[in-house]
C-alpha cells in the first residue's frame, strides 16, 4: 500500500492533552506500508467482504516516545517481493516486518486543526 500522503499521524499525551505529530520521510518522498487484504465473494445469504489492514510492529526509537507500535514500512527495493501474489516465501516476507531505524524518517508537532475530518488541506501538516 503506497502512502500517497507521505505521512503518518500520531497523537501523544502531554500534560493531559493530546498533541498530534506528523511523521514523514524527509523531502516528502513517498513510501509504502505493509498491508494485507482479502476478498470473499459472498453467497446467497451473505454479501461480499473486502477487508484490508496495515501491519504494525514495535515502535522504533523515533516513534517510541509517541506510541508503542508503528506501521511496517516496506523499503523500495522490496516492493516487488511484497506485492508479488505468487511469492509464498513466508520467511522472506516475515523478514520485512520489523521496526527499522529509518534515518530519513522525521516528525514535528502539528496543530489541533488536523483533528477535524472536514480539514483536508496542507494546513494539517504545518508545524504547531
Amino acid at each position: 500500500m503506497l502512502n500517497s500522503d507521505f505521512r503518518i499521524l500520531e497523537w501523544a499525551s502531554t500534560h493531559g492533552a493530546k498533541q498530534p505529530y506528523f511523521f514523514y520521510i524527509k523531502d516528502y518522498k513517498p513510501f509504502a506500508l505493509a498491508g494485507i487484504y482479502d476478498y470473499w465473494p459472498g453467497c446467497e445469504e451473505t454479501a461480499e467482504i473486502v477487508s484490508a489492514a496495515i501491519i504494525t510492529t514495535d515502535a522504533n526509537a523515533l516513534l517510541k516516545p509517541y506510541h508503542s507500535r508503528m506501521p511496517v514500512i516496506i523499503e523500495s527495493h522490496n516492493y516487488n517481493h511484497w506485492l508479488d501474489r505468487e511469492n509464498n516465501n513466508t520467511e522472506e516476507l516475515m523478514a520485512m516486518l520489523y521496526p527499522r531505524e529509518y534515518t530519513e524518517l522525521t516528525c514535528h508537532a502539528v496543530s489541533q486543526y488536523v483533528n477535524a475530518p472536514k480539514n483536508n488541506d496542507p494546513n494539517c501538516i504545518k508545524s504547531a
